[in-house]
């Protein structure tokens, strides 16, 4: 006979579930099988008999952070990924070049060999340089070939790639069932990457028309990543007239765990409320990796992905780093954060 499964509920605290409604305090989040099978107030969600609880009382719950645009290159890659997990970063997509076996990785992460986030990968860069461009057809399409090799979820380009060269990276990556995402072009407007195809958009120039962009991208399936601690000052207003036009907003930062948190701040500098950075993070996160509803949500189905704070992140958004703990489908994969 199976043995029945674990339920966890954490009981208590106040909800920012990662979708911009609004907070839930004294929440039961109710955990079985990795995933949330109830959530709501103590007054209309009961905790099942024989559950395990988790007393997180004046505390409060946010989902696992998602960071679209995670560098593994230099250093250690699995201490860069122990430290992401720490920061309560539970899902990340992977950006550029990287010596190892992403599939691999992707596997060892998912077996629990590895401490670090769900890892989403995009495989060799496609890109030429500033001294020569992508222009050649084949040589697009072989680029692409390459990268398929990995076996990645997203296609990932550079800056320096001609029209007729998206066209074709565009559609040999749906010939695999896979988007294409990356920097906007430096030869020729994003309007016309986005309207070949290009599904996110990560960095920004001042070059770009934030007004035309914003409209462009308010009623279009696509994604734009700030990247607001490595772009150009003119990044915060484009960030911010993205936000006001209704287009999906995403936070991503190259650099450590901590990376995340100070793009967060960024965005609420740039006109975002604190909620809405959060969901940044969260709910549009899960949307532009294509799995709206498995995790960046504290909601019932997704995955039990949670960060416990000690502070209102609400209040002050720098309070996502308060850190308590943090689970990762309902299992507990760090603790505190060290005080800075």
């Amino acid at each position: 006979m199976l043995a029945a499964a674990v339920v966890i509920a954490f009981v208590g605290a106040t909800l920012v579930d990662g979708t911009g409604a609004a907070p839930v305090p004294d929440a039961v989040v109710v955990v079985q099988d990795g995933r949330i099978s109830a959530v709501g107030s103590r007054s209309t969600t009961p905790v099942p008999a024989g559950a395990e609880r988790v007393d997180v009382s004046g505390r409060y719950l946010i989902p696992g952070l998602t960071n679209l645009h995670v560098q593994l290159t230099g250093g250690n890659p699995r201490e860069r990924l122990a430290d992401l997990l720490r920061y309560g970063v539970t899902t990340a997509k992977q950006v550029g070049d990287f010596d190892g076996d992403l599939h691999r990785l992707q596997a060892d992460i998912d077996r629990g060999d590895v401490p670090g986030p769900r890892l989403f990968t995009t495989g060799a860069p496609v890109d030429g340089t500033a001294a020569a461009s992508i222009e050649d057809v084949g040589d697009a399409r072989t680029a692409v070939r390459r990268a398929l090799a990995s076996d990645p979820q997203f296609i990932q380009i550079g800056r320096f790639i001609g029209e007729a060269a998206l066209d074709a990276i565009v559609d040999e990556a749906e010939q695999h069932g896979l988007k294409v995402v990356g920097n906007a072009p430096s030869t020729f407007e994003p309007r016309i990457a986005l309207g070949k195809g290009q599904y996110g958009f990560e960095g920004a120039d001042a070059r770009i028309d934030a007004a035309a962009f914003a409209s462009a991208m308010s009623g279009a399936r696509a994604y734009f990543a700030p990247l607001l601690s490595e772009s150009p000052a003119s990044a915060g207003p484009l960030a911010s007239a993205m936000h006001r036009a209704g287009a999906l907003v995403v936070a991503g930062a190259a650099s450590g765990g901590d990376g995340l948190h100070r793009e967060l701040q960024l965005l609420v500098q740039a006109g975002l409320s604190a909620s809405d950075a959060i969901k940044c993070a969260a709910a549009n996160a899960a949307t532009a990796l294509l799995a709206p509803g498995d995790f960046g949500a504290i909601a019932v189905g997704a995955r039990a992905d949670l960060v416990v704070l000690s502070a209102d992140p609400l209040r002050d958004i720098e309070n996502t780093r308060s850190i308590v703990a943090v689970y990762k489908a309902g299992r507990r994969v760090s603790g505190p954060l060290p005080r800075r």
